[in-house]
């Protein structure tokens, strides 16, 4: 009797120290994140939403953020419409993340998708991205207004490039034109970077490049700066569009989304590792560097800014008439 005494007692301490194992061990050790978490890009390899991925996802694993990975997953095609389809059907999967600029928004409204910023978790934005409004340094087009007088006297003339009909691009466009009665065409490009290099060899007129695209070409004399959407501190006599009284209310965000549905424990580490990796001095020197502004907003105020420009951004798709009939 003693024996079994001894042996159920043991049995006992056994279990104990099982379930308290399984309540105390660090990350990676029976709470999340146990293997790599996945980060898709709606964009090529070398893109601005894959650099940004890859970029912060190196800072985590450098750092010790996470004790697991991030592998970057390029998913390409239909504007955005294959990576986010691709995520939001993985509802409740937390290892599977979007990096979500305002395409993320303006493209799920006018193809008629049947899902929309609301089926995903918001994580974090990232920072604020600005754009240039830029011509071939030698075009007769001194500033904006001087494009708008040409667009007004000859409407539809004027050629700019782009990147996809649902980019940042066309929506400075829509705000100018629904402004001030201008009409000129858009030619798409692949990317604001192939948009730029039809202006350098004069096939669009002009092009909304990032500054981190524009500035060498600025600087060797190649690309004339005619307005930003914000204050680029490299290039301090270069107006922004509400300083030439514009009204320009998108805010660019760039940010990151995991699925609708992934459980609280998950999201408050995907947060708190975002809050982490924002904060170190490698981040703040990419970003300082690539030539965005802060703007680091998480969980449900991320929300709250994807409601915002959810409001701002499929008006102006309505205005420009892109919504899918």
């Amino acid at each position: 009797m003693r024996s079994m005494r001894y042996l159920s007692l043991a049995l006992l301490v056994a279990v104990l120290a099982m379930v308290l194992g399984s309540g105390c061990g660090r990350a990676g050790e029976g709470s999340y994140p146990t293997k790599p978490i996945e980060v898709v890009a709606h964009t090529a390899a070398g893109s601005s939403s894959d650099v940004v991925a890859r970029t912060i996802a190196d800072i985590m694993e450098k750092d010790k953020i996470l004790p697991q990975p991030m592998a970057v997953l390029n998913k390409e095609g239909g504007s955005g419409a294959v990576a986010f389809s691709y995520v939001v059907e993985k509802k409740a999967d937390p290892y599977t993340l979007l990096i979500a600029p305002p395409v993320f928004i303006t493209t799920t409204y006018s193809q008629g998708l049947t899902f929309n910023y609301k089926d995903f978790t918001p994580i974090a934005n990232l920072f604020y991205e600005k754009t240039l409004i830029a011509v071939k340094a030698d075009s007769p087009y001194k500033s904006l207004k001087d494009i708008i007088d040409a667009a007004k006297a000859k409407p539809n003339t004027i050629n700019q490039g782009g990147g996809s009909i649902t980019a940042m691009d066309n929506y400075i466009r829509g705000i100018i034109m629904k402004a001030t009665g201008a009409q000129w065409k858009y030619v798409s490009f692949t990317g604001s970077d192939s948009a730029t290099t039809a202006v350098l060899g004069g096939n669009v007129d002009f092009a909304c490049p990032n500054p981190s695209e524009a500035m060498e070409l600025i600087r060797a004399g190649k690309l004339r700066p005619l307005a930003t959407t914000r204050k680029v501190p490299a290039l301090p006599d270069v107006p922004t569009l509400e300083e030439l009284g514009y009204p320009f209310n998108i805010k660019h965000f760039r940010g990151v989304v995991a699925p609708g549905g992934i459980p609280d424990e998950a999201k408050k580490t995907l947060i708190d590792a975002y809050t982490k990796a924002t904060k170190t001095d490698k981040w703040k020197k990419y970003i300082t560097d690539i030539g965005v502004d802060e703007g680091f907003v998480a969980g449900d105020d991320f929300g709250k800014l994807l409601g915002e420009m959810n409001g701002v951004l499929t008006q102006l798709t309505d205005d420009l008439g892109l919504k899918k009939k």
